[in-house]
């Protein structure tokens, strides 16, 4: 072996695009995840099937794999933290660029990330980040109702996040308490607007913005779970807003010392007013799988950023019109996919196998798949849907 070597930690579906990018750069890569079937290893040319959450045993590892080849970056495209945890560990082992622990851990605990902004005049809705429910209760009391409650410590992925009365918020602080790692709960004023996501990639302290998406979810009886993404071009933002956004994400990255990954923010316009109400690394659920479907090769650039080379993100003709779609159950059952389906101008993947056992959505981890096209106009998703699949 004398290719470089890319280290990917996870060996999901998610990962598989990182597997193609890294051997159309010219390199190998070794994969890391304890199920002996990862999608993501069947691709590699080396796979182990050893934890993501066990970064000593994978730096034994890459040890022997590197008296015969140069390890040339670490990568971990998932919303585990601990997954993320072990990657950075690894690549300070060997001297490779990855976010510090210290950042992880900030970014993974919300209430930390809410005070800091707050504190830096970075508009957030009004919040309470506590652990006793009587705290909870006298912010209803000052804030009105109905309030987000949420987990203030996360691992990632789509956790429970619940609009409430004060009648309601007895049994769902304590459920909230359970899901959070910290054991703390926020409880943050409601708002109602248009959302946005904006993400980059920050290269060496310089960002490069990536298309603004507009966000929708199926609303409060689902938990606010994704529904759709839309990439309709700038002219539907005035100037004043977009200003906003931009100026707002870069001072976010510079209060949270984001640096050399994939950032994002979600933001709520009201009355002309914006709020910053979530803040992640990576980009939000799919939007790789979105951007990757335009031609933009976010796994490309993740790579070169990580290897100390210089990241190309080609930016999207302004009149651009791409959309993701986020496909559920509207009841329990059995997952029937039609295998025979075909149509241009939009791609199909799926979260779910066929036959397996399918529920209404309580988060985004119970998506069947998800439909991207550039031909809104041209797709009637609901039809779609029905000719994709049926729950038995």
């Amino acid at each position: 072996m004398r290719q470089d070597v890319i280290v990917i930690i996870g060996g999901s579906k998610s990962q598989e695009g990182l597997v193609g990018s890294a051997r159309a750069l010219g390199y190998n890569t070794a994969v890391f995840d304890i199920r002996p079937d990862a999608p993501s290893g069947r691709m590699s040319e080396m796979f182990f099937p050893i934890t993501t959450h066990n970064p000593g045993l994978i730096i034994e590892k890459l040890q022997q794999i590197e008296k015969r080849a140069k390890i040339a970056g670490v990568v971990c495209y998932s919303s585990d933290l601990q997954a993320l945890t072990s990657a950075s560990i690894i690549a300070s082992a060997f001297n490779l660029t990855f976010p510090k622990r210290e950042l992880l851990e900030v970014i993974f605990n919300k209430g930390q990330v809410l005070k800091l902004f707050s504190e830096s005049d970075i508009p957030v809705p009004s919040f309470l980040e506590t652990n006793d429910l009587v705290e909870a209760r006298n912010f209803i009391d000052r804030s009105g109702s109905p309030i987000i409650v949420k987990p203030s410590g996360s691992n990632g992925g789509a956790k429970g996040v619940f609009l409430v009365s004060k009648e309601q918020i007895d049994n769902v602080f304590l459920t909230t308490k359970r899901l959070s790692g910290n054991r703390k709960v926020i409880v943050q004023k409601f708002i109602i607007g248009i959302e946005y996501n904006v993400s980059g990639l920050v290269h060496n302290n310089v960002l490069s913005f990536l298309p603004t998406i507009r966000k929708y979810t199926l609303g409060k009886k689902f938990g606010f779970t994704h529904s759709r993404y839309e990439v309709t071009g700038i002219q539907n933002m005035n100037q004043i807003n977009r200003y906003s956004l931009e100026q707002t994400f870069r001072k976010s990255l510079k209060v949270i010392h984001a640096n050399n990954y994939f950032f994002n923010m979600d933001v709520i316009f009201t009355k002309g007013n914006l709020f910053v109400v979530d803040f992640g690394i990576l980009l939000d659920s799919k939007v790789d799988r979105l951007f990757s479907y335009s031609g933009i090769n976010v796994y490309e650039a993740l790579l070169n950023t990580l290897t100390g080379k210089k990241s190309f993100l080609y930016n999207l003709n302004p009149e651009t019109e791409i959309f993701l779609k986020f496909m559920y159950a509207k009841k329990g059952g059995r997952l029937v996919i039609n295998k025979n389906f075909r149509e241009q101008n939009l791609l199909v993947e799926w979260n779910k196998k066929p036959d397996e056992a399918v529920k209404k959505p309580d988060s985004l981890k119970d998506s069947l798949g998800w439909i991207i096209t550039n031909d809104k106009n041209g797709t009637n998703f609901d039809k779609l849907e029905r000719k994709l699949f049926k729950v038995v």
